[in-house]
């Protein structure tokens, strides 16, 4: 969601990165999100990120959260789809 909110809202600065690299980093991501919540004045976007990325790393790579905690995520990362509405 971070990669399409970038393309829809034309972050230039973020697809240079992304050319000039020829991958999303997980900092460009991070300064995506940044971006993002400034742009659209909706701050939420960078708690949705961190979470996202918690569970990617922690939940699927490392396995080391428990699934309650998964659930709790999984529930605020889907948060996204409110704000992808508008756009």
């Amino acid at each position: 969601s971070i990669k399409l909110l970038v393309k829809i809202l034309d972050i230039k600065e973020i697809m240079e990165k992304v050319r000039r690299r020829k991958t999303w980093e997980s900092s460009i991501l991070f300064k995506a999100a940044r971006l993002i919540a400034r742009k659209t004045n909706k701050y939420e976007v960078i708690r949705i990120w961190r979470a996202a990325w918690y569970l990617h790393i922690l939940g699927f790579h490392e396995m080391k959260i428990k699934k309650e905690r998964v659930k709790e995520l999984s529930l605020l990362v889907h948060e996204i789809e409110k704000l992808l509405q508008f756009y």
